[in-house]
């Protein structure tokens, strides 16, 4: 708020202070003056998992539908002229999950718009009488849909015994990098996350991102491995391992591309 006068005190806590904020772990909702702030409202602030953009699906799926709808009505930067016409036609628009529109559900009827104040044109009537004769036809035929699961049988079979996990990368990484890390220990699970030990610190993880590991119960993997490679390899009890060449043979020639250069027996006088 630019002024703290009552007015605007009034229009920033006009729906009240919520009891439960959930969000992203993104780094406006992770800094301490955010948790402070939600100390004050006596507001418990929530984080989601880690990539698991799932866990905010309703808010997720606007933010998609919004912007697919203002790229299809604009192209620049006058977006903001045709937002109105975008959520309006959000609100008035039925929703899959309820079969109504959002104002017919809190009154109950139907609000009027611009296209409610004019009369039909008898054209909509013939399209619409067409497409009742084309609806039954279009039912006929069913579609079948292959939905995939992420959770897979194998691990399904073993997620409630196991006791190590790897964790999937879904971060931006290089060529030939390892796709999971770990493995991790679990320390806790639920049906939806499980709390690891990842280095030296415990962490919730989406069950998406999670594949069992099967370590050797007798030499269990060190829990202090770093969160983005292998686990650091200790040097040797004698001291460091020499990484120069061998100085007891002589030393051959190399090109630039790393091939080793052997001269012609003819030539070794």
């Amino acid at each position: 708020m630019k002024h703290a006068t009552s007015q605007d005190c009034a229009e920033a806590l006009l729906h009240g202070v919520p009891d439960n904020f959930t969000s992203d772990r993104g780094p406006a909702f992770t800094s301490q003056l955010w948790k402070s702030l939600g100390d004050l409202m006596g507001t418990d602030i929530h984080h989601t998992t880690a990539y698991n953009p799932a866990a905010n699906g309703m808010v997720e799926q606007t933010h998609r539908t919004l912007k697919a709808a203002l790229m299809a009505r604009c192209n620049g930067p006058d977006w903001k002229a045709q937002l109105p016409w975008v959520l309006l036609g959000m609100h008035t628009s039925p929703k899959e999950e309820l079969g109504v529109s959002p104002p017919k559900w809190c009154s109950g009827r139907l609000s009027r718009y611009q296209a409610n104040f004019f009369p039909q044109p008898t054209v909509l009537q013939t399209t619409t009488t067409s497409l009742h004769y084309v609806k039954p036809w279009g039912s006929t035929g069913h579609v079948s849909r292959h939905i995939r699961s992420c959770l897979h049988d194998t691990f399904q079979s073993y997620t409630h015994t196991c006791k190590y996990v790897f964790v999937r990368n879904d971060a931006h990484r290089s060529p030939l990098t390892r796709p999971y890390r770990g493995p991790y220990a679990v320390l806790e699970r639920n049906p939806k996350a499980y709390r690891l030990s990842i280095a030296g610190r415990s962490d919730w993880v989406s069950i998406d991102r999670l594949k069992p590991a099967y370590v050797d119960e007798e030499d269990p993997p060190s829990s202090s491995a770093r969160a983005g490679g292998p686990p650091h390899t200790p040097p040797h009890k004698n001291g460091p391992a020499s990484t120069s060449p061998r100085e007891d043979g002589p030393r051959l020639a190399s090109s630039r591309t790393g091939r080793t250069i052997r001269q012609p027996q003819r030539l070794n006088l």
